[in-house]
């Protein structure tokens, strides 16, 4: 039932006088243990009859705890009714040392507020018997209230003195919109790059429509580029082949000229690294392959930021855009979707 926990206990021979006289109080067939008016039970018994009962001797209680860990496995309910309990301060390893009981009664003790119960914060309780404190009268007439202050040390209470407690309700005292916020347009780090950037996606989706060998001159000798499609299933013959491939959503037909240049649809990683095009006329090489497009610039999305710069003379920034665009597969057109990320930098000085 948990872990030892230290702590000071009482010596072997009173702990075993403990477990001898708490031996006839536990039900096995109910995994209950009865330590109702304890004193009055033990003073009845010969065997017990020189045991001092001393709840607020925090040995004798943690003691107690040690031999309900040691010797009642998996107890679940625990009842201390009418033992003139004033404070539960030495019950502080209950939950940790019996963390299994789910039913405990404190019914008809001497208990004179609710934050007597924060020493039991732990256990996972079901039902908890509490009527005859003082405090019930003092801070009961809010059932509503005081339901809510006792669920706060156990959430996972449902039967409180027999009564059962509403479900709780999870609320967040956030205020809701009347209206939806606007949509954000594009973002630029720093306005200065709004109108080169423009220019730059109109110049270069223009040509890309259009002639793509007249972007050669938007690549520098050291450029990358990859191709990747986002999503791919197995194909379901995969099973009957001993290399398995990877298929995109795409119908094959459509998809043929993409899985000749994507890096994402091979399992290799030498594969993938050859699909990493480098140097701009292999970047243009690439592009070639690609089926003919027409992308609608109204659509675009962009969000740029401003990149650590390379030498003194050379400004870098990231581009990402995403858009909607046309691609000819056979003799119709295909409505498709993109995300295309740009490192760009600054033309050198002449």
């Amino acid at each position: 039932m948990g872990s030892q926990v230290a702590g000071p206990v009482l010596p072997d021979h009173l702990k075993q006088q403990i477990h001898q006289g708490l031996l006839p109080l536990f039900r096995a067939e109910a995994k209950m243990l009865l330590c109702e008016n304890l004193a009055g039970r033990w003073q009845a018994s010969e065997q017990t009859a020189s045991l001092r009962v001393e709840w607020t001797n925090f040995k004798f209680v943690n003691t107690i705890m040690h031999v309900i860990q040691e010797n009642f496995q998996q107890l679940e309910t625990l009842s201390l009714d009418n033992n003139s309990l004033k404070s539960l301060q030495t019950f502080s390893t209950l939950s940790t040392l019996c963390p299994s009981i789910r039913n405990l009664s404190l019914a008809n003790n001497f208990l004179e507020s609710s934050e007597e119960l924060q020493s039991l914060q732990g256990l996972q309780l079901r039902e908890l018997r509490l009527e005859g404190n003082p405090f019930i009268q003092s801070e009961g007439a809010d059932k509503t209230s005081f339901h809510g202050v006792i669920r706060g040390f156990f959430p996972t209470l449902t039967l409180l003195d027999g009564n059962e407690l509403k479900p709780l309700k999870i609320e967040f005292n956030i205020p809701v919109p009347t209206s939806l916020p606007p949509s954000l347009g594009n973002f630029w780090e720093d306005r200065v790059l709004e109108k080169p950037l423009s220019d730059f996606i109109n110049a270069f989706f223009s040509r890309y429509d259009s002639s793509r060998n007249a972007l050669l001159q938007a690549y520098v000798d050291t450029a990358l580029f990859s191709v990747s499609i986002p999503h791919y299933k197995r194909d379901p013959e995969a099973s009957r082949r001993s290399t398995p491939e990877k298929l995109p959503t795409l119908p094959p037909a459509e998809a043929k000229n993409y899985q000749e240049v994507s890096r994402n649809l091979l399992d290799s990683h030498d594969k993938t690294n050859k699909k990493l095009q480098s140097k701009r006329l292999a970047v243009l090489a690439t592009l070639d392959k690609l089926p003919p497009t027409r992308h609608d610039l109204s659509s675009f999305k962009a969000d740029a930021f401003i990149l650590p710069s390379v030498g003194s003379n050379v400004q870098m920034c990231k581009l990402m855009l995403t858009g909607n665009f046309q691609e000819q597969v056979f003799s119709s057109w295909k409505d498709r979707r993109f995300h295309r990320t740009f490192i760009l930098c600054s033309p050198p000085p002449a």
